[in-house]
């Protein structure tokens, strides 16, 4: 699974002082984030059809034609880079300071993050207890039966500790992943300005990876600790982006970027579906893709690839990404029993009709779901 972050990093600037010359335009942050987000729900759906991690699955010309859509995992590794971005470029156009207290900080993330959250496992437990409560062969049936303990670690934010993925909702288990993670930014802040930014972000790289590795066969690998080092790296986007030797600074994290999109490639083309044990070394790749893509896109806003994610329908997207990700998982699996599966559809046609009409259902859905449970706290100019 997958998952997205909820930090908004605001459309038309974001700005880390009250003086005008501190704002930086990032347009194309919410249309990227949109675009991961489609592209998390289409591996979803694509699963609904090959449920590769659940059941057999027959290797035929469809599945080798839209395996790319295999890589849902490295869609949560972008969503925790730009995560630490946002966070961290109006800390740094203010001089490495925070604009607010630490307790603030806090409680902007809690009511920010947890009330949709809860939401979205109640809608998900009615469901899965309900309308979806029996297996049908596809992704979703990993959450079946839905169990008590389950739940309980899901509303405590720890589903990624739980031994068995029976939780009602299968996507969830990122944003527990990434709330931890934001409670650790005020003291990132912290040794960023007292240690550097090098230091602190090759330090949490290196003991991020060490951990994840060291936690590869213990009940705790769910924690992904490596998915700290990944925040750091968007911290490190956005000092690059903005600050006096942002070119030198941009230019390697560039250059790093090429090598690891040539290494994870070659990586993902040699593993196939046996990507778990590698997820460590494939997250951080990825990471440093994501932080660098970043930064070449900020070079350029105003290019090819910056009007494209600044697209009008990919920034509303990008807008309700959060509530598209709390729902698509359950409601992907209204899709697949009422509606694709009683068609007795062929392989091609059912893929297809789930890949646009089901998308579009639930993307029609998580509009809904955003304007009841999400805007109300949502806080127009701020970085949350």
């Amino acid at each position: 699974m997958t998952e997205l972050s909820p930090v908004i990093c605001e459309h038309q600037v974001v700005s880390g002082s009250s003086n005008s010359k501190a704002n930086l335009q990032v347009p194309f942050v919410t249309g990227l984030r949109g675009l991961v987000c489609l592209y998390v729900v289409a591996h979803h759906a694509w699963l609904q059809v090959f449920p590769v991690f659940t059941d057999s699955v027959v290797i035929g010309p469809v599945y080798q034609l839209t395996a790319w859509l295999l890589y849902g995992r490295f869609g949560v590794d972008i969503f925790i880079v730009l995560s630490g971005f946002c966070l961290a470029l109006p800390v740094m156009r203010n001089g490495t300071r925070m604009a607010q207290t630490s307790l603030s900080f806090f409680r902007h993330r809690v009511v920010r993050i947890v009330p949709p959250y809860y939401v979205a496992i109640l809608i998900s437990v009615l469901l899965a207890t309900t309308l979806i409560g029996s297996k049908i062969g596809t992704h979703y049936d990993c959450c079946l039966p839905v169990r008590r303990l389950g739940i309980v670690y899901e509303m405590a934010m720890i589903p990624e500790l739980y031994a068995t993925p029976a939780t009602a909702n299968h996507a969830l288990w990122s944003i527990g992943v990434e709330f931890k993670i934001y409670f650790l930014f005020p003291l990132l802040v912290f040794f960023w300005s007292k240690f550097g930014k090098l230091k602190v972000a090759v330090t949490t790289l290196v003991l991020g990876l060490l951990a994840s590795l060291a936690l590869a066969n213990n009940p705790w690998v769910g924690l992904t600790p490596h998915f700290l080092g990944l925040f750091t790296l968007g911290m490190l986007a956005a000092d690059a982006v903005v600050s006096k030797t942002k070119y030198l600074a941009s230019a390697s994290l560039i250059a790093t970027g090429i090598v690891s999109s040539i290494t994870l490639f070659l990586m993902a083309q040699r593993l196939g579906t046996s990507l778990f044990p590698y997820y460590p070394y494939l997250d951080t790749l990825v990471g440093v893709i994501a932080a660098s893509s970043i930064v070449l896109i900020s070079r350029q806003p105003n290019g090819p690839v910056g009007r494209i994610l600044s697209a009008p329908w990919l920034c509303w997207v990008g807008t309700v990404s959060y509530s598209l990700y709390l729902i698509h998982a359950p409601f992907l699996q209204l899709f697949s029993k009422y509606v694709a599966k009683p068609m007795h559809l062929s392989l091609v046609a059912e893929l297809f009709f789930t890949l646009t009409l089901g998308v579009l259902l639930v993307f029609l859905c998580s509009n809904f779901f955003f304007f009841l449970f999400e805007q109300p706290f949502l806080k127009k100019r701020t970085y949350l």
